[in-house]
């Protein structure tokens, strides 16, 4: 993505001498469609040194290595984070489908208890009218870029000038909260400039990470004559991405040291959602119709200095299950705020030697759009999935298969137990009954524009 030229017009959030930190500071830091297979305790060997700020910012702290996402696109599982809820208790049925006002918000919590709050997002699908802005006192969704230059998602290296800029802009001895959101590993893969991505791919290949790159591979992966090398070229433009998102993570990081705001610091990392590549041959390269291990596994790590360290029996990994749903819970505790966030727990609780028990996690997917219902919870004829005690359960009607059983870890290998099946299909039932009553989804002509351009809807859906 070409850096635009009204980032030479900004002011500069690291030239300005910075107010000293004097208050705690949260960090919620989302990377958005990053695998689990790439970043920090869960990263495949091809991708250990991808990520050197992040993967140490993860060793100092707590890392999860069975994280599970509620959804397979941005704006329902950022909305999971924020409320503590899955789609069936915020309401988001797919991107361009705002949160229920009514649900609550780990923001707003945070400023009844006196902080400051504040968030720049990188993507049109976290804009401000889809309501994840409830609660934050400052919300940079870029949103005066679309009238000027038609953009829908904006650089890492914006997201970070505009994640100094509000801090730069704090009340002076408020504790923050600072929410900071990384588009760039989603596809297209064309962020990263070439100092970057000729760490990873030839240069000198013709092939490009953008959308007619990825179509090309993905048709080629759908007709079964993706070459090995192929894949690994398309691996190598999405850990560019991930490379260039570290740089930018990295200078927020050093941002935060020269304000002197890493003293008292916590910080939270995770991805909404991972990506298919060519696990799925039928949907390859693509994220919304599944609900497989490759989406909904995510990284996880946690880490805190000074008033926010972690307990003292955080473990450097945490192999038990946590979902995107209790984060908001975590950090609430963490934080020193308490109470719950939702319906989610509080991953910490271990740490402190209390026992927990650990919920199931359930997850639907987005797509394809035409499968919905109109006369019920749209998304019931599509993949959904609970993850519980190391298995993962789909089901989806749609497609007129039968339930299925895998090992919830990479490379989802098929389970026969009839009876796990059985009690994890009825989990599965369960959240099906419950689900809410129909809601439309109802674009106006600039949202319906932006989610084509963002590869989220054809140019025909409704």
């Amino acid at each position: 993505m070409a850096r635009p030229l009204l980032l030479s017009l900004l002011p500069c959030a690291a030239c300005a001498a910075p107010p000293a930190g004097d208050a705690p500071l949260v960090l919620l830091l989302s990377l958005d469609t990053t695998r689990a297979d790439a970043l920090a305790c869960t990263a495949a060997p091809d991708a250990v040194d991808v990520a050197p700020r992040l993967r140490a910012l993860a060793a100092e702290g707590s890392c999860f290595t069975r994280a599970w996402s509620s959804s397979s696109t941005t704006l329902s599982a950022h909305a999971t984070v924020m409320t503590g809820l899955d789609a069936h208790g915020h309401g988001v049925v797919r991107n361009g489908s705002p949160v229920d006002p009514a649900a609550p918000r780990l923001a707003a919590r945070f400023v009844a208890e006196g902080w400051h709050t504040a968030a720049a997002v990188g993507s049109y699908a976290l804009e401000r009218e889809m309501g994840l802005d409830q609660g934050f006192a400052a919300y940079e969704d870029h949103g005066g870029w679309r009238g000027l230059f038609g953009l829908y998602e904006v650089s890492a290296d914006t997201v970070t000038d505009s994640a100094l800029a509000l801090l730069d802009a704090r009340p002076a001895g408020k504790p923050t909260l600072l929410f900071a959101h990384y588009y760039d590993v989603h596809m297209p893969w064309d962020s990263a400039p070439d100092r970057i991505r000729g760490r990873f791919v030839d240069l000198a290949d013709p092939w490009r990470g953008d959308r007619a790159g990825i179509g090309q591979i993905t048709a080629d992966a759908k007709a079964g004559r993706l070459d090995p090398a192929h894949q690994a070229r398309a691996r190598g433009h999405y850990l560019a991405e991930l490379a260039w998102v570290d740089e930018q993570v990295g200078r927020l990081l050093d941002g935060l040291a020269a304000r002197g705001l890493d003293d008292d610091l916590l910080v939270v990392v995770f991805a909404d959602h991972g990506e298919t590549f060519d696990e799925e041959p039928a949907r390859p390269y693509s994220h919304g119709p599944d609900v497989d291990v490759p989406i909904l596994h995510v990284p996880l790590f946690i880490a805190g200095r000074g008033r926010l360290a972690l307990p003292a029996g955080a473990p450097k990994v945490d192999p038990e299950q946590a979902r995107l749903q209790d984060l908001g819970t975590t950090l609430l505790q963490l934080s020193g705020l308490g109470g719950a966030l939702g319906s989610g727990v509080d991953l910490s609780e271990p740490w402190r030697g209390a026992p927990l028990d650990r919920p199931p996690n359930f997850a639907e997917a987005t797509k394809p759009i035409e499968q919905t219902r109109a006369d019920a919870w749209p998304n019931l004829p599509l993949e959904r999935a609970v993850v519980s005690d190391g298995h993962l359960l789909t089901r989806a009607p749609y497609l007129g298969t039968a339930d299925a059983l895998f090992v919830a870890a990479p490379g989802q290998a098929p389970v026969d137990d009839p009876a796990r099946a059985a009690a994890l299909g009825a989990l599965l039932s369960a959240w099906d009954a419950a689900a809410p009553g129909h809601r439309a989804v109802e674009l106006d002509g600039g949202t319906q524009a932006a989610l084509e351009a963002l590869g989220y809807l054809e140019p025909s859906a409704p």
